[in-house]
């Protein structure tokens, strides 16, 4: 338990900060515990980009983050009022949630590259098919534990969202195959 406001106990838990009331439901749970999809997603695209020379999401990952941040500071909007005064939280900048923009970011960057490999034989396996899906899940979670949690409002994580999709298109044109059709295109 972290403390107590107002007769509520908190619970916390790790890796990304995730409050909840300590009698919280299996529900409020399991989405604290989404909350801690974007550090697993940078583990994942570290762990991918050191396989592959185009470096994949994980670029990507990085301007979101950045991206976010810069605004946040920039704007200054604030957290929820009533939650972040129980979180802790009243001092820092809610606009954009840099939650949402890593876990947009990585679900659409790995979907532009899947949607890339069916332009090529074979197309992607059902299993490739099935990992996208589960990504845009998560991030859909990630996006909702925000909000449920009290940490951002609806427009904060879907700016966020915003600003991982623009980040994981981005990065796509730049050094994704995007660029490569691209440059294909240039030669034909």
């Amino acid at each position: 338990r972290m403390g107590r406001v107002q007769g509520a106990a908190l619970s916390h838990l790790g890796l990304t900060c995730a409050h909840h009331p300590h009698d919280s439901s299996a529900f409020v749970k399991l989405l604290a515990l989404a909350s801690v999809w974007p550090l697993v997603a940078l583990v994942y695209a570290g762990a991918k980009a050191r396989h592959t020379p185009q470096l994949g999401s994980a670029p990507a990952l990085l301007l979101a983050e950045s991206v976010a941040r810069c605004l946040k500071h920039a704007v200054r909007q604030p957290r929820p009022a009533a939650s972040a005064a129980l979180l802790g939280l009243a001092a820092t900048p809610g606009w954009p949630s840099s939650h949402a923009a890593l876990a947009a970011a990585f679900a659409a960057y790995e979907t532009l590259e899947a949607l890339s490999s069916a332009a090529a034989a074979p197309p992607p396996s059902p299993l490739r098919l099935a990992e996208v899906a589960a990504f845009w899940l998560l991030a859909l979670l990630t996006a909702a534990s925000r909000v449920a949690l009290g940490y951002h409002s609806v427009a904060q994580v879907t700016a966020g969202a915003l600003v991982g999709l623009c980040a994981a298109a981005l990065w796509w044109q730049v050094a994704g195959d995007g660029a490569a059709l691209r440059r294909a295109a240039l030669t034909h």
